[in-house]
């Protein structure tokens, strides 16, 4: 139950904080300003609409990380767990408390969230074929179904190349190559080490090294899937790595946002 109120705060604080901004016009305020300056394809109503979800979002995600504190003793929550359970006694009153608050979560999921979600997919459907490629991904599984962990609610999994597989953990490999760690070889992590290498150079990876399958290399950086002019603003990434030459007004917009969105909420990696 912690696991899973963690997972709707994410979600939503996800999709209405970091990922709706790119396509509805707000206010030539922050959070939203500076925007971008074309394809906004929303009408006036449906747009202003989203909006006033944007901020009732807010309060549905501060609600959602209630319920983590609930029953974690706070949040972030994993301070709170203890083997067996977790640091707080689920009251009646605490369970009163959470099953009122997860009603309203999920009355906003089923009659805003997913509708607006429908709304973006809908509208900016010609983004999910642009930059198309076999999919990668794997699971490692969420929820189990019972205390023996034998069987969960998502089921682990891999998707290599479009071809649905077994998860096999045995041909996960870490690469430190261009992370700021000794080594430059892929290893399974269970062998790997991580010690902190500094003087490591053309590195750009500062805190974690990407998983891969052996068998199919390093996925380089894909193209600029779609370009929106963005006003100059903050830190950006070098242009050597980056799709969009390091041009900060040519900022990539990833057509499966909103599939990316979706898959976090089942603990689901693109590789």
């Amino acid at each position: 139950m912690i696991l899973g109120s963690d997972i709707l705060q994410n979600q939503i604080r996800h999709f209405y904080l970091f990922a709706l901004p790119d396509f509805v016009r707000g206010p030539n305020l922050g959070p939203f300003a500076p925007s971008y300056t074309k394809d906004y394809r929303l009408p006036k109503k449906k747009n202003d609409a989203m909006i006033e979800h944007y901020f009732r979002a807010i309060e549905i995600s501060r609600q959602a990380s209630e319920l983590i504190a609930l029953l974690g003793g706070k949040s972030p929550f994993p301070h709170g767990l203890l083997a067996g359970g977790s640091s707080v006694p689920p009251t009646a009153d605490i369970i009163m408390t959470f099953r009122f608050k997860l009603k309203s979560i999920n009355d906003f999921i089923k009659s805003v969230f997913i509708p607006d979600a429908f709304t973006l997919a809908e509208t900016y459907r010609d983004y999910y074929q642009i930059g198309v490629r076999k999919p990668n991904m794997m699971s490692f599984g969420l929820f189990p179904r019972n205390e023996h962990d034998n069987e969960r609610h998502f089921p682990a999994g891999a998707v290599i190349n479009g071809q649905v597989q077994r998860l096999n953990t045995a041909v996960i490999k870490e690469d430190v190559t261009n992370s700021w760690y000794v080594g430059n070889q892929p290893v399974h992590p269970t062998g790997g080490r991580t010690e902190p290498d500094r003087e490591k150079g053309g590195l750009f990876l500062e805190q974690s090294a990407p998983l891969r399958r052996e068998t199919y290399g390093r996925r380089p950086p894909g193209p600029a899937v779609a370009q929106r002019e963005l006003p100059e603003r903050g830190f950006h990434h070098g242009p050597e790595h980056c799709p969009c030459g390091g041009n900060r007004k040519n900022r990539a917009i990833d057509g499966g946002m909103a599939g990316r969105v979706a898959a976090r909420g089942t603990g689901i990696y693109s590789l």
